[in-house]
């Protein structure tokens, strides 16, 4: 399955965080929003920040498969011990408190 596939649909929330990486000085978010060459740069940027995202929880991961080897004229050498890009999967992210204080 292809990765754009996996991707989760883009947010107001992307949205508006790509407005504000872009650093338009007398633009506000409706009015960029309103201009056609702008609404594709803000939304251009908020595909990318979703896909970071996205790529930052679920890394790529590698399996190792066993490949033939074949000499100069054709005929099985021997096997050969190759890593090709596995599915990727989703990483756990652990629940900690914000304002956490150590205990004495």
């Amino acid at each position: 399955m292809h990765t754009s596939a996996l991707l989760p649909p883009l947010t107001h929330e992307h949205l508006r965080r790509a407005f504000e990486a872009m650093h338009w000085a007398g633009w506000s978010f409706e009015s960029a929003m309103a201009n056609d060459m702008r609404r594709r740069l803000i939304v251009c940027r908020a595909h990318q920040l979703r896909t970071r995202e996205w790529l930052a929880t679920h890394p790529a991961t590698q399996q190792c498969v066993r490949r033939v080897r074949l000499n100069a004229q054709g005929q099985v050498d021997g096997w050969c011990t190759q890593a090709v890009m596995g599915p990727r999967t989703e990483t756990p992210q652990l629940a900690l408190p914000l304002n956490h204080t150590p205990s004495p």
